[in-house]
């Protein structure tokens, strides 16, 4: 892995490690652009979570806030069981485990 996603990744991971984990976030996975280093400076940061329990659509939106004024940038937010079965292969292969 380059040293430069490496360094994105570690920061992305410092900073919100802590509110994923007080969200009842369990496992916390980051894919997407960010990862392949083909992001841009408006490019979202696509976070894979398993929550401990099932968590509210309004403590979901909660969370997502709280990550994108921390991260200032936008997130997006994904569950293992929601994701589109086509691109699932590709996302549980490329991912990175941040919890």
């Amino acid at each position: 892995m380059d040293t430069k996603i490496k360094t994105k990744l570690d920061e992305i991971a410092r900073k919100s490690v802590p509110i994923l984990k007080r969200n009842g976030v369990t496992r916390a996975f980051i894919f997407g652009s960010l990862l392949r280093g083909d992001d841009i400076s408006s490019s979202d940061i696509d976070f894979l979570v398993d929550y401990k329990e099932g968590i509210s659509l309004l403590d979901a939106a909660g969370l997502k806030i709280e990550l994108e004024k921390v991260l200032n940038r936008k997130v997006d937010l994904v569950s293992e069981k929601f994701l589109n079965k086509h691109l699932k292969k590709r996302i549980l292969k490329e991912r990175f485990s941040i919890l």
